[in-house]
């Protein structure tokens, strides 16, 4: 368990404003938790309610377990080991939840560094959405021993409504990777059958409520279906942070010796949309690798591959 006592709301620090991490804080914060943050100076500015810190030292100086909310290995590299960072600054016996989406390798490698200060790790991601992450209703794979997920529970039921917990540091990771191949290709899969649907003469809409109804009816196909045909890609999940996840996936594969030809050709789609200008759009608009393929343009589809 944390430190405070169960009487005194639970102290963290929550690392990474973005679409994500920002409603996660928020429910934090309406749940009772004393929710630290950094000012960076971002587009929006800190939640309602939070502590805010001119320094991420300060942040994680002021209480005894982090959050990070990051987008790649990267940044959680750089908060977990830079001088202000968790590493060095959360004390000896905190407890550190990750719930960015990053390779099983570098979470398992940065717990390592963290046992030697003290610092129990658990790796959480999550999956469900922005509207899941408001509603505290999304789904987090978790690695670690049982003794720090214990200890993450509390946060980690106040985010989540199926906390699942599958082994080791790296394995919520392992099964975050399993969860963006099926996500990911099914976006793809959706985009593509609907445009099937537009080139072949049927109305997109009719054809999107009639298997809504049947088999092929998904989360995926409701939400992502109705903002293919809305034009709508605006981004909630990024094109580009779908093929980091993606290619992920592909490192473990190639790790395992799994084999994913179908995500290796979902992640070449992904890569085709991001030649693009705008790498801010949504996973959604993989309709317009479809679309440029069948209208003739230089992105085509053959044999299950992008040829120029």
């Amino acid at each position: 368990m944390l430190i405070e006592s169960p009487s005194t709301p639970p102290s963290v620090a929550f690392v990474g404003m973005g679409s994500m991490g920002r409603p996660m804080a928020i429910r934090l914060i309406d749940a009772g938790f004393t929710v630290h943050v950094v000012d960076r100076r971002a587009a929006q500015p800190p939640p309602r309610g939070a502590v805010v810190h001119p320094t991420l030292a300060g942040a994680l100086g002021a209480v005894q377990a982090a959050i990070t909310m990051l987008p790649d290995d990267a940044a959680v590299r750089d908060v977990a080991g830079g001088r202000d960072g968790i590493l060095r600054n959360l004390a000896s016996g905190g407890l550190w939840i990750d719930a960015s989406t990053v390779s099983p390798s570098v979470i398992a490698s940065l717990a390592m560094a963290a046992a030697e200060s003290g610092i129990d790790v658990v790796d959480a991601p999550v999956s469900g959405g922005v509207e899941a992450a408001e509603s505290g209703t999304l789904s987090a794979m978790v690695g670690g021993s049982g003794e720090a997920v214990a200890r993450a529970r509390l946060i980690l039921d106040t985010l989540a409504a199926a906390v699942t917990h599958f082994g080791p540091v790296g394995s919520g990771q392992t099964a975050k990777a399993v969860n963006q191949v099926i996500v990911g290709g099914t976006v793809a899969l959706v985009a593509e059958g609907l445009n099937l649907a537009k080139m072949a003469g049927l109305d997109q809409v009719q054809v999107r409520e009639a298997l809504r109804a049947g088999f092929a009816g998904s989360r995926v196909l409701e939400v992502q279906g109705q903002r293919i045909l809305d034009r709508d890609f605006r981004p909630r999940f990024k094109a580009r942070l779908q093929l980091k996840d993606l290619d992920i996936s592909l490192a473990l594969a190639a790790q395992v010796g799994a084999a994913v030809p179908l995500t290796d050709t979902t992640a070449r789609l992904y890569r085709s949309l991001m030649q693009g200008d705008d790498e801010e759009i949504d996973q959604s608009a993989i309709i317009l690798a479809f679309e440029a393929g069948s209208e003739g343009s230089s992105l085509t589809v053959l044999d299950g591959r992008i040829v120029e």
